[in-house]
């Protein structure tokens, strides 16, 4: 039987334990604690992709700019390039 907790903060780590519940007239009555189980959530979302991407072309080589993401967890960008016909990228 599935209970799902939203809204956590993630990289906060959490103890859950159930009860059963019986009810008996008007009381209710609950079993021992079941075993304690420790999570700590962590964002497995991807960042978005970056956007308006333009190549300016130098003297000596190429200048890449985007628009910065704004996700608050951004952690940085990989930079991957391939020749016409290539299908795999390098980073």
């Amino acid at each position: 039987m599935p209970y799902a907790d939203m809204g956590l903060e993630n990289e906060q780590e959490y103890v859950y334990s159930i009860r059963s519940v019986r009810r008996v007239v008007k009381t209710l009555i609950e079993s021992q604690d079941s075993p304690e189980v420790t999570v700590t959530p962590t964002d497995l979302i991807p960042p978005n992709a970056p956007v308006d991407l333009v190549a300016v072309p130098l003297r000596e080589g190429i200048e890449l700019n985007w628009r910065k993401n704004r996700e608050r967890d951004l952690f940085g960008y990989h930079v991957y390039r391939r020749l016409p016909g290539d299908k795999t990228f390098t980073k």
